[in-house]
């Protein structure tokens, strides 16, 4: 089948006007389509080019993950990252904040920007939990951990807080304003006369 029909065949759309049937002896990496120049040609033959075969490996390798993950962290830490983070992650622990949150990094198994991820000490986290120094490490801003990072130990700024608070929106500890306005109604207190 030439590289053009596996690309009709796989988006399911009419040909383009342009477009004229490539002999089946030309490599799908190689083959180009007339009329489709840049990203958009470069998606549609990567799309032809997966077959369910590999998806299925995919999917094994996704499975055999799993299991290798479960064999090196034990069954006890395998629920308990399932439970909280829905997926079994193994690497090395990177450091922890005052609060008790675990900072584990992985660079060879795990995806682009998944590498880094965070073991909450609470069971009832919120992302504001995490403090400024550990984000900027989660979030890819920074290479170097807090521990590690010199200009991360120090507060370069007299506004910056000493002590990190989190969100505590939607909890018991939430500010509440006091209301200033005055009542539209009175309550009612009843006098009952003695007897």
């Amino acid at each position: 089948m030439s590289a053009y029909r596996r690309w009709r065949w796989s988006m399911n759309v009419s040909p383009p006007a342009c477009a004229e049937a490539l002999p089946d002896s030309a490599p799908l990496h190689q083959s180009r389509l007339p009329g489709l120049e840049g990203p958009l040609e470069i998606a549609i033959v990567n799309a032809t080019a997966r077959s369910k075969q590999e998806e299925l490996q995919d999917n094994m390798s996704t499975l055999l993950r799993t299991l290798r993950n479960l064999r090196s962290i034990g069954l006890k830490e395998y629920g308990h990252q399932l439970h909280y983070i829905g997926d079994t992650k193994r690497g090395t622990l990177i450091g922890m904040d005052k609060y008790g949150n675990k900072y584990f990094e992985n660079q060879e198994e795990e995806l682009p920007l998944r590498t880094r991820w965070v073991d909450y000490a609470d069971k009832e986290y919120d992302p504001s939990q995490i403090e400024p120094g550990w984000h900027a490490w989660m979030s890819y801003m920074v290479d170097k951990a807090p521990p590690e990072d010199k200009i991360l130990q120090r507060q370069l700024r007299a506004w910056e807080p000493k002590n990190h608070a989190p969100n505590l929106t939607a909890t018991r500890s939430a500010f509440k304003t006091y209301s200033t306005t005055k009542n539209k109604y009175a309550p009612w207190q009843p006098v009952a006369a003695p007897r």
